[in-house]
């Protein structure tokens, strides 16, 4: 039995060892085919910049002095002319004032009057005194001629005071004159009012704005281009702008491009004047539009466009 347990043993490990050799060898597995990187597709150029529609020129309509709003003669949408009255302070108190500087400017006046002729009379008594054939002859002390010449000085200095004092009251009054004129709030151009910031009764600091007008005239548009498109934005370049809301399309030329980019946004922003917009109705201000700007080098169909052709590839 120990015998055929030795051949069994042994048959065993003929019958592995030429399993093992029969299995294939292990190999390593092929390493995975690189990823392909598709570029990204080219976008489409967009249709235009965006901007808005500005007037030529805004301003808030403030006083420089202080006072209660008395009147506001005009409403949103009012159109206006140059030197209007458009708003007016309450300046009664400032009123009696000024009447009152009037009456003390009078009375100063009188009193220059008075000096003038006592510095007339003064001088006439001197040039007596001092006349050589009196002063030969006797007819008066020295003590009389120094005296005469101390007279005509205290004239001489009091036409000096009361001429500083009409000076002083004149400047009073045109002080006072001038503040009305400023509690009048008067159009600087022909244009529209766009706002009205307060009503009658209220209380009025200098430079709080009561209203803001719109210059009247041509339209433009502010809009704004990326930085890597910026140069081929120019002075004097044509534009088309195309109004978001209602269709309306005009034309018009770049006017202003600015000479550095916005940190922030990364944009430069350029203006264009509007040549085909009607002034007598003129587009809401704050409209949003889409600007395409006329370019030599890439021109489309309509000769316009809206991206070099240099960056679409």
């Amino acid at each position: 039995m120990s015998g055929v347990g030795g051949v069994l043993l042994a048959t065993l490990g003929v019958l592995g060892a030429l399993r093992l050799r029969a299995a294939p060898e292990p190999t390593s597995a092929p390493p995975p085919a690189p990823a392909r990187v598709e570029a990204p597709a080219a976008q489409a150029p967009s249709a235009g910049f965006l901007g808005v529609i500005i007037s030529e020129e805004a301003l808030d309509l403030a006083p420089s002095i202080e006072g209660r709003l008395e009147e506001v003669r005009v409403q949103v949408g009012d159109h206006v002319r140059r030197g209007e009255v458009l708003a007016t302070l309450e300046m009664r108190a400032l009123q009696q004032e000024r009447a009152m500087a009037e009456a003390e400017l009078q009375s100063a006046r009188a009193e220059l009057r008075i000096a003038e002729l006592a510095l007339a009379e003064a001088e006439d008594r001197l040039r007596r005194r001092e006349d050589p054939k009196q002063l030969s002859v006797g007819a008066l002390s020295q003590e009389e001629l120094i005296r005469a010449q101390y007279e005509q000085r205290m004239a001489a200095a009091k036409h000096e005071g009361a001429r500083a004092r009409v000076t002083e009251r004149e400047a009073r009054v045109v002080q006072l004159q001038q503040r009305l004129a400023e509690s009048s709030l008067r159009a600087p151009f022909d244009g529209l009012v766009a706002s009205r910031a307060l009503n009658p009764g209220a209380l009025v600091r200098p430079g709080q704005a009561v209203l803001h007008l719109l210059r009247e005239g041509p339209q433009q548009v502010r809009f704004a281009v990326p930085q890597e498109e910026a140069s081929a934005v120019r002075v004097e370049l044509p534009v088309r702008v195309r109004v978001q809301e209602g269709g309306a399309v005009l034309s018009g030329r770049v006017s202003h491009v600015a000479p550095e980019v916005d940190v922030a946004s990364r944009m430069v922003f350029a203006m264009a004047r509007l040549e085909t917009a009607d002034p007598s109705h003129p587009l809401p201000t704050g409209t949003v539009a889409r600007v395409e700007v006329s370019s030599d080098a890439t021109p489309d169909g309509n000769g316009m466009m809206s991206k070099r052709k240099s960056d679409e590839h």
